[in-house]
């Protein structure tokens, strides 16, 4: 692997140390950009199925803007919450960093909050078709499966 990625760190060179800080600090950055725009995909999609129910729409316009709120802070914070930015990979220079941890937490429950709205928001709708109990049940399966995920654990993850 590239840049000593899933070899233990006591192994790495130091420039695989700092090649390794640097892509992982992009990563971040891409990620926090990849997840409301994610969002905005599943909720367009929303609002496209559901166009006509008022409350759907206000509830998907209110989402999508705090998720895309939340992206421009989690980018913004990551590129400046350590001064210089050169701190984020290397220590050994003079610099400072935020508590990263209140940042993680407060951006975890963030997210974790509109991913749970974003995945009951269509279930009143659903429940309110008039099709058999089980076609309903059906439906909801495969919004519980689409929901589901794997989000690779880290200290870094919101």
């Amino acid at each position: 692997a590239q840049y000593g990625l899933g070899r233990h760190v006591s192994t790495l060179s130091p420039r695989e140390l700092l090649m390794f800080a640097k892509t992982f600090f992009a990563s971040q950055i891409l990620w926090a950009v990849a997840i409301p725009v994610i969002k905005f995909a599943i909720l367009m999609q929303y609002l496209r199925i559901f166009r006509i129910l008022t409350y759907i729409r206000i509830c998907a316009w209110a989402l999508i803007s705090v998720s895309m709120a939340w992206g421009v802070m989690v980018v913004t914070v990551l590129i400046l919450k350590c001064q210089p930015l050169d701190y984020n990979w290397n220590k050994s220079i003079q610099g400072r960093c935020i508590d990263e941890i209140f940042f993680y937490k407060i951006g975890t429950a963030i997210n974790v909050t509109t991913d749970v709205l974003i995945l009951i928001l269509p279930m009143p709708a659903i429940w309110s078709l008039n099709v058999r109990l089980s076609r309903k049940l059906q439906v909801v399966i495969v919004f519980l499966i689409a929901s589901l995920y794997v989000d690779p654990p880290s200290r870094e993850s919101f």
